[in-house]
């Protein structure tokens, strides 16, 4: 099987955006913020993996996951500062 960053960074945006929702249900129904910053990490590797996909020509496959991993950043950073300021206002 052959490297496929398209791919990868496909699903990684997919599994990103679930758990940035989930993150954000939990957040508003509970008033917990989980895991703070950390999962930023894995929407920028998603990001590179995205960019290399679009290099090597995989098409619409990588900007699909380049997409959902510029979303799955900003819902992170997003998420990270309403965690920020929430703590900061406990």
């Amino acid at each position: 099987m052959r490297n496929n960053p398209g791919l990868s960074s496909l699903i990684l945006g997919i599994v990103m955006n679930i758990v940035n929702l989930v993150m954000t249900c939990v957040m508003f129904t509970t008033g917990y913020m989980l895991f703070g910053g950390i999962f930023l990490i894995f929407p920028i590797v998603g990001i590179v993996n995205g960019v290399k996909g679009i290099r090597a020509g995989q098409g619409i496959m990588a900007v699909i996951a380049l997409i959902l991993n510029i979303l799955a950043t900003l819902g992170a950073l997003g998420l990270t500062v309403l965690g920020v300021i929430g703590n900061s206002m406990a």
